[in-house]
């Protein structure tokens, strides 16, 4: 627990486990919670049952859809003789490659109209719905699960089926309310380049979009950070209030409590899944990049609402 929005967790408040960053644990603690509030409900089949939900990307489908409409995923596929008819057909070694390429062909087929131009797709694609992907973009956070479970229990047992629209519409609601939880939170920065802790956000997500989503196709686009740069303490305040946020997720292996500062400037984070669908990435992890090149060696101070600077003390 912390006192208010501007504490950190550290060694003297309560032992809490950190769910976020680690899918399986949080996945299983994510399914028995909600299996619960369903039973209440008298739902009691498999809760990934009353979820409408496409768990297989077509494979054959999005290859042949993008290479006719982006000359440089066709020139990486020839080179790297991946074309086939059936996926099955590729030896193990490029079957491995293509799976690992994947879901990055697919969001990038279903958004692209042609070489230059996106398409106006408003709706995001199935690749985001499902019961497990739901528990994934909340992060396996307790509270919104209650809250979006409980009016999924209640659609379930009006309906029989949660619509793929009921489930995106729900998470949008949800990353809306925390964009503008974000962007209460003032930032002092050079050239007042980032007003709110929400405009970093915003930039990191959109250079994430630019490696998916740029002209010339890149099998292995950067979707997470790190802090190598030894110029980490101009952003470490604004990480350390993120990362307490919600907004920046540390990934790990195991289950832990919560980040110090110490292991901050020795992780790895990404953003928050919750806004995965709003900005069209990827539910992986991702190589990660420094940092600096994404903020450009902008000084970044946090400012709490009393327009006191936060300490980096205060936010651990």
């Amino acid at each position: 627990m912390t006192k208010d929005a501007f504490s950190g967790m550290n060694a003297e408040d309560l032992s809490i486990i950190n769910l976020s960053g680690v899918r399986k644990d949080g996945f299983n603690f994510a399914k028995k919670l909600s299996e619960n509030i369903f039973r209440k409900n008298n739902l009691n089949n498999d809760i990934e049952s009353y979820f409408e939900s496409s768990n297989k990307v077509n494979r054959e489908k999005d290859l042949n859809s993008l290479m006719n409409k982006d000359e440089s995923f066709k020139s990486y596929i020839l080179r790297n003789e991946l074309l086939f008819d059936n996926y099955e057909d590729l030896d193990s070694s490029k079957r491995d490659v293509y799976r690992r390429i994947q879901f990055n062909v697919h969001l990038r087929n279903y958004y692209m109209k042609n070489q230059d131009t996106k398409a106006s797709r408003k709706t995001p694609p199935s690749y985001y719905i499902g019961f497990n992907n739901i528990c994934s973009m909340l992060e396996y956070n307790p509270r919104m699960l209650v809250g979006i479970m409980n009016a999924f229990a209640a659609t379930a047992k009006e309906k029989g089926k949660i619509k793929s629209n009921e489930q995106l519409e729900s998470i949008k609601k949800y990353s809306l309310s925390f964009k503008s939880l974000l962007s209460t939170i003032a930032i002092d920065s050079t050239g007042n380049m980032f007003p709110t802790l929400f405009d970093i956000i915003d930039k990191i997500a959109k250079y994430f979009q630019y490696e998916i989503y740029s002209h010339d196709f890149n099998p292995d686009p950067v979707g997470s950070i790190k802090l190598n740069s030894k110029d980490y303490l101009n952003y470490i305040k604004a990480i350390g209030l993120a990362l307490n946020s919600g907004a920046l997720i540390i990934e790990k292996e195991k289950l832990d409590s919560f980040h110090e500062i110490d292991n901050i400037k020795n992780s790895r984070f990404r953003l928050s899944y919750l806004f995965a669908a709003d900005y069209k990435l990827l539910l992986n992890n991702q190589r990660p990049i420094d940092l600096i090149k994404i903020l450009n060696n902008t000084h970044i101070d946090v400012i709490d609402p009393s327009g006191k600077l936060v300490s980096q003390k205060e936010l651990f």
